[in-house]
């Protein structure tokens, strides 16, 4: 089953947004183990963390999606590297969804 969190974070109009959440949660739905958190960044920016069940290590895997000017930025929490930019947040929450299918096929 998934999970649904809402912490209530700042949700300001430099960051992701209400309406980013809403799809964020709407996607998770029916995937088990994933969870969307609203949260904010060091300068209190909004974003969106992404927890997904991680079959290498067998627990979870953290990602955050941060908007920025060029798109969505994802990255893996736990190493605080950047991944990749998406042009929306669809296309991030899909190719988000494409990575933890890769690593469930190995």
């Amino acid at each position: 089953m998934s999970t649904i969190a809402d912490k209530g974070g700042p949700m300001g109009s430099h960051g992701t947004t209400a309406d980013d959440h809403r799809t964020a949660l709407r996607f998770v739905l029916g995937r088990p183990g994933w969870l969307v958190e609203r949260m904010a960044m060091d300068g209190g920016e909004a974003c969106l963390g992404l927890t997904t069940p991680c079959r290498d290590s067998g627990g979870h895997r953290l990602w955050r999606l941060v908007l920025a000017q060029d798109g969505v930025l994802v990255s893996d929490r736990a190493s605080g590297r950047r991944l990749w930019t998406a042009p929306s947040l669809r296309d991030a929450l899909v190719e988000v969804w494409e990575a933890v299918a890769d690593t469930d096929r190995r």
